[in-house]
């Protein structure tokens, strides 16, 4: 629904976190692009030139699950369960630097 309050589970970023693995050094995943921490993609105004904490990891992935959840809330007007929710919110997260594919995932959500 519209403005929704859901949140992802504490359960589900475990799950992120078990399938990402934690990486504190940049490295270029199998698509050739630029990650750190849990997955998160290094845009070109971020500079990753040094190792990361784990709690600099930590706030990358509540900053990418944020604007997941955003993307999800402007796309999906249906009503959610929790899980639903998580399901979708992981499907966001693993899509990455996709917008139009996650866009065009979405509102085929919304038709079903």
């Amino acid at each position: 629904m519209p403005g929704s309050t859901l949140k992802i589970s504490s359960a589900a970023i475990a799950l992120i976190k078990k399938n990402q693995g934690l990486s504190l050094e940049k490295y270029r995943d199998i698509n050739g692009i630029w990650v750190i921490g849990y997955g998160h993609v290094i845009h070109p105004r971020e500079d990753f030139r040094r190792l990361i904490t784990p709690i600099e990891a930590e706030y990358l992935l509540h900053g990418d699950l944020q604007l997941c959840e955003a993307l999800l809330r402007e796309n999906v007007t249906i009503p959610l369960t929790q899980q639903q929710h998580d399901a979708l919110v992981l499907m966001i997260f693993s899509f990455g630097e996709i917008p139009t594919r996650v866009k065009a995932w979405l509102q085929a959500v919304e038709r079903v």
